[in-house]
């Protein structure tokens, strides 16, 4: 008798799930996948932000062409110089470009000493200028050269000859022009947007600005009578 009961109250449960639980549970659900995860080339974390030229693998003027990129071998540090357009766009990026002061290579160098005055006058402080006035001080136009590691690399300036003026009761003093020039420090920076072969991180030059003076006349001043 207890044994018909069992059975009897298994088969009512089986009906009633049967009969209570609807059909769209029985259903496969289709659960919305995330999209793909796109990996960019990210830094090694061993890898640095900066280095300097002694770590460079290899140290050259222009990024390889295909042709020569499968000579490069793993792991490669490759540094590049920056050319004299690249070295000018990052100078008007923190100062400006004066070509009457200023000259970028040996060939504009020789154009700004095509203008400099004839030796006959260079010398002469009692010559009257385009103004009217008459130099009392000597002076000299001359092209400096300055040295490697800074851009431009050659400047134009008017220097002092002499020291006095004014038959000894004034002094030359010399006037100068701040102007921002940029230097070479020594050290490559990871350039993330041309690194883009495998394996092969490409660094190149850091400038940075510097105050540069350029000599752009000699100013006569009169003594104190005190002195």
């Amino acid at each position: 008798m207890m044994s018909l009961t069992l059975k009897m109250q298994f088969l009512a449960t089986l009906i009633f799930l049967y009969v209570d639980i609807p059909p769209s549970l029985g259903r496969r659900w289709n659960v919305p996948q995330s999209p793909p995860t796109v990996y960019n080339r990210l830094r090694p974390i061993s890898q640095k932000s900066k280095i300097a030229g002694k770590e460079c693998s290899l140290i050259v003027d222009e990024i390889p062409d295909h042709r020569s990129r499968g000579k490069l071998r793993p792991l490669t540090r490759l540094c590049i110089r920056l050319n004299d357009i690249q070295l000018k766009a990052r100078l008007q990026q923190v100062g400006d470009f004066n070509s009457r002061y200023m000259a970028i290579n040996e060939t504009d160098a020789r154009r700004l000493r095509d203008k400099l005055p004839s030796k006959f006058y260079q010398n002469n402080k009692s010559r009257v200028g385009q103004s009217g006035l008459t130099r009392l001080c000597t002076e000299r136009t001359i092209v400096t050269s300055l040295p490697e590691g800074v851009f431009p690399r050659f400047i134009r300036e008017v220097k002092c000859q002499g020291d006095s003026c004014l038959k000894n009761e004034g002094r030359c003093i010399q006037r100068f022009m701040e102007f921002t020039f940029i230097h070479f420090t020594g050290e490559y920076e990871f350039h993330e947007t041309v690194s883009y072969w495998p394996r092969i991180d490409i660094y190149t030059e850091v400038w940075n600005p510097y105050t540069q003076e350029i000599g752009i006349c000699c100013e006569c001043q009169r003594l104190s009578l005190g002195r």
